[in-house]
């Protein structure tokens, strides 16, 4: 008797050739399964207050989350008319523009099948969750790393980041990076403090970023809510932040350790400023992580919305330091900084293959993923404050080493 022939997880794959529902139950399966296994999955909800907002779109029909400006008039007071006062309220937003995720795998013929591989079903299932979650974090990243608009560039001064005053880009400041200009506990906390007053890699005016709830408590009956910022590093950055004498003396300390009773992060470092601190990883041929400029553009573009594609001559590259210097690429991330929209996993198992010797296994999901960034439509009052610029995300610029 095959061991293929039994239950899991409520789910017979036995009848999958008898039972359309059997396809359906492992839809559901993946959905959940996919995003649980997500290098993101503690930073996604429907909220405006998760830093990966997820919406539900079934369609390829380009997508634009709604996100609106402060009113800024100064209104009227006493018996003076409204109509001295009408202010402005837009809705700016990054179109996003899904795409069909698909994949597959061909069994062998029944006879192999047997021998090799008779949980064919079962296996294909997980096989093809894990691609599904290498492909959604891949894209989370690009996204998050597409042509930022506002960075924090590290330094050894002392001070822990470049003054940027007088650059006119991202991509100037960022040239002068050089070897040695490590992240230290004094970039994590320019980078934070220019997330909380609104302040411009140049010393310019912007808005704050809406800060992220990341946990909740009842004292006294009261529901007290956390919300701060992510500090989201690659490993080159977590080992150089790792070996700040500053931050070494802060964590000996500090004794028991944030978040010691809370697994939610399994990459926490620690905290600056009441922000965890994570390291997310590298991004390699095989796994998804935080990219640095070394990466190839073929391998990270494909993952990018396609209205970057379309407008922007963005390259990793831009993010270079002085003579091509290599540099790592973190972020600080805010409530909504990442808008992320698709369907229900479609699950499809095709008996018929190849004259009915063999089984297919398919997952088709429509994805789209994108950095929110408020973007002027026509109907819209150009605000040179919010024009496109980044709503909840600020980079944390590197030298890679």
């Amino acid at each position: 008797m095959s061991v293929f022939n039994y239950n899991h997880n409520g789910i017979d794959y036995t009848k999958f050739a008898d039972d359309p529902l059997v396809a359906v139950k492992i839809a559901q399966q993946m959905e959940e399964g996919y995003v649980a296994e997500s290098l993101f999955e503690p930073l996604m909800g429907s909220s405006q207050d998760r830093p990966i907002r997820t919406y539900p779109h079934a369609t390829m029909n380009p997508y634009r989350p709604k996100l609106s400006d402060q009113l800024l008039g100064d209104g009227v007071q006493g018996n003076t008319d409204l109509d001295r006062n009408i202010d402005s309220f837009n809705r700016y937003s990054q179109t996003i523009y899904p795409m069909v995720k698909r994949n597959s795998l061909l069994s062998e013929i029944k006879e192999y099948r047997d021998i090799k591989d008779p949980d064919f079903v079962r296996d294909s299932e997980h096989k093809l969750t894990n691609w599904l979650t290498n492909q959604s974090d891949r894209m989370i990243i690009a996204a998050m790393s597409a042509d930022m608009t506002n960075v924090v560039c590290a330094s050894k001064n002392g001070k822990g980041y470049i003054d940027g005053k007088g650059k006119n880009s991202v991509k100037e400041y960022c040239s002068e990076i050089t070897a040695g200009d490590v992240v230290s506990v004094g970039t994590i906390k320019k980078a934070i403090s220019m997330a909380r007053f609104g302040i411009k890699y140049n010393g310019e005016e912007t808005f704050s970023l809406r800060p992220s709830r990341i946990s909740q408590m009842t004292e006294g009956g009261i529901k007290i809510f956390k919300t701060s910022y992510l500090v989201l590093l690659d490993n080159y950055q977590a080992e150089q932040l790792q070996a700040d004498p500053v931050w070494i003396d802060m964590h000996a300390r500090a004794g028991t350790r944030g978040y010691a009773e809370n697994k939610l992060f399994s990459g926490l470092l620690g905290e600056i400023d009441n922000c965890p601190v994570i390291n997310m990883g590298i991004w390699t041929k095989t796994q998804p992580g935080f990219l640095n400029t070394d990466v190839p553009q073929t391998d990270f573009e494909k993952y990018v919305n396609d209205a970057i594609r379309k407008n922007s001559s963005f390259v990793l590259g831009d993010y270079a330091g002085k003579a091509d210097k290599s540099t790592s690429i973190g972020a600080v991330i805010g409530g909504t900084g990442i808008a992320y929209v698709g369907s229900p996993v479609s699950f499809i198992i095709d008996n018929t293959a190849d004259s009915g010797t063999k089984i297919k296994c398919a997952v088709s999901k429509v994805l789209g993923v994108a950095k929110t960034c408020y973007e002027v439509n026509n109907e819209d009052t150009m605000s040179p404050l919010y024009h496109n610029q980044d709503f909840g995300v600020i980079g944390i610029i590197s030298s890679k080493e």
